[in-house]
């Protein structure tokens, strides 16, 4: 006969608890997004590029808006070594007025920039355009 130290209704509560507490981490980290910090331009996989490491799938929006004019690159090396950073949640290419981001994708071959949700190009918030994309033997998959 094994004896449970533990009342039901305490295991309950405890249980309740952490469910709710994993919950709650999740939420919170759904909701993070994930922006190009360097001034300059770069590769897509250069992680210390972003504010919140390699885009993924797991953060809400992947954003290129910041002061200064650049283009952000991802080509058949992007593709090949690190295709997950490649299927993300939202996409923003914006600028503030003078100057223009811009995302290039060159030869990635049958593997696309994959978009689950939305997509938004050129647009700054006053609606004149600021972004652009560039795709020369590139796909982008948007279920938008």
């Amino acid at each position: 006969m094994s004896m449970n130290i533990f009342p039901a209704s305490r295991r309950f509560r405890f249980t309740l608890i952490v469910l709710a507490s994993l919950t709650v981490m999740e939420v919170a980290h759904s909701q993070t997004t994930n922006s190009w910090i360097a001034p300059s331009n770069g590769k897509w996989e250069r992680v210390n590029r972003w504010d919140d490491g390699l885009p993924s799938v797991t953060q809400s929006a992947v954003i290129i808006s910041n002061a200064t004019s650049k283009v952000v690159t991802i080509n058949a090396r992007t593709a090949r070594k690190f295709p997950n950073s490649l299927v993300i949640s939202n996409l923003t290419v914006s600028a503030p007025d003078g100057v223009n981001n811009t995302l290039f994708l060159h030869n990635t071959g049958t593997i696309a920039l994959h978009i689950l949700n939305a997509l938004t190009i050129g647009l700054i918030p006053d609606g004149s355009p600021g972004g652009g994309a560039e795709l020369i033997s590139a796909g982008v998959h948007a279920d938008c």
